[in-house]
């Protein structure tokens, strides 16, 4: 707590890393501090901060750990925080120390132990200790994955390793990230795949292509949609006009979502189709029921394409945690993956369980329940925000601060 006697402004920044934590835009104050928040830096429930202009950090007790003297700010990424100054970039630890001096014109979060930064319009990177591994000579610089990261120069793209070496020449016209040893690349207008040594694995003639999951990847041709396997097979024709997004690789854990003639159906590994295309929207088998839709109501159907929870719901969520949201005449609740009603619907929004907690809405104040429907955060605040260790809940302006428990720790 500040000691002045005087309210301080703060407005907190949120991280770009973390999505699943963004909260909504809300302000909050205690009897010393008030701050607005876009969302919570995932390190540590340490919060990011502004006052008059200026950023710092609090902790999840409310405390001002990192001083409001930096112009800007970012939430942190492996223990560091990028920071600015005069134009200028460095990073600090969660202590405030400055490790890395601000003296780069860009720089990017940490990841895989490196940060991307930028001067005079070339790239490379550093390390936490502020060590040059990647001189800046790159016109173009990705994020490593699988021990590489695309860079390019003149137009054109290739890889090198953590040690800065190009290990794959500089000759496609683009390129991405790798995923399971392949990555995307372009040239004259087709798309294809290389490996990890540069080699060529699947020939560049598609229009577009997708990354790999689970063994497959979308492949587009002559506005159609298909799969291959990763030796590059065809083993769906390009035949549809869109397909579905999964989480768990292409088929998740079931058919895969198909679309022609406007409706939905699935196909199974090799191209055939196991669900008839009759849903105006499907959804992955991420998780089993999956989710569809028709005629404006919601259902979910087996791996079979039963009907195991009749389209009878104004409004629903994919199932989290063995429990999906449902809404009827306006007001949620949560049935289980058998369609029984868990929860009942007496709730005015509602949203999808995490950690086992679910947000929920009543005459427009924010509480949150635990999946008995037990009540952790009554329902009494403006906005709510779930971190790994603590809820953030709003209330006309108030900051006050649960434990997971629901005890009032600030």
């Amino acid at each position: 707590m500040l000691d002045d006697g005087k309210a301080k402004e703060f407005k907190a920044l949120g991280s770009c890393e973390d999505a699943s934590r963004m909260a909504r835009y809300a302000q909050a104050c205690s009897d010393d501090i008030s701050f607005t928040w876009d969302s919570y830096s995932g390190d540590g429930d340490i919060v990011l901060v502004e006052e008059n202009g200026k950023y710092g950090y609090i902790d999840a007790a409310g405390k001002l750990v990192i001083p409001c003297e930096w112009e800007e700010a970012d939430s942190f990424s492996e223990g560091f925080a990028r920071v600015g100054k005069d134009g200028k970039y460095g990073y600090i630890d969660t202590t405030g120390r400055l490790v890395v001096p601000c003296e780069w014109e860009e720089a990017d979060f940490f990841s895989e132990g490196l940060a991307r930064v930028g001067k005079d319009g070339k790239y490379g990177s550093i390390d936490s200790a502020g060590r040059t591994v990647i001189s800046c000579e790159w016109d173009d610089m990705g994020f490593f994955s699988e021990g590489l990261v695309c860079v390019g120069k003149n137009g054109k793209y290739g890889y090198i390793d953590s040690a800065g070496k190009l290990v794959i020449p500089c000759e496609w016209d683009d390129a991405g990230s790798f995923s399971g040893g392949l990555a995307r690349v372009e040239k004259d207008g087709k798309y294809g795949y290389i490996d990890t040594a540069g080699r060529l694995a699947i020939p560049c003639e598609w229009d577009d292509v997708g990354r790999f999951g689970g063994g497959f990847a979308r492949v587009e041709k002559n506005g159609k949609y298909g799969y291959i396997d990763t030796t590059g097979k065809l083993c769906v024709p390009c035949k549809w006009d869109d397909t579905g997004f999964l989480f768990t690789g292409i088929f998740g854990k079931g058919p895969a979502p198909v679309k022609k003639d406007g409706k939905w159906g699935y196909i199974d590994t090799t191209g055939k189709l196991v669900i008839p295309c009759e849903w105006d929207n499907a959804d992955a088998f991420n998780e089993v029921p999956a989710r569809v839709e028709k005629d404006g109501k919601y259902g979910y159907i087996d791996t079979t394409g039963r009907l195991v929870i009749p389209c009878e719901w104004d409004d629903a969520s994919v199932f989290s945690e063995g429990l999906a949201y449902v809404g009827k005449n306006g007001k949620y609740g949560y049935i289980d993956t058998s369609g029984k009603l868990v929860i009942p619907c007496e709730w005015d929004d509602a949203g999808i369980f995490d950690e086992g907690i679910a947000p929920v809405e009543m005459d427009g104040k924010w509480g949150c329940i635990d999946t008995t429907g037990k009540t952790v955060v009554p329902c009494g605040y403006d906005d709510l925000l779930h971190t790994k260790t603590h809820f953030f809940a709003l209330k006309n302006g108030c900051l006050t601060i649960y434990d997971l428990e629901g005890r009032r720790v600030f």
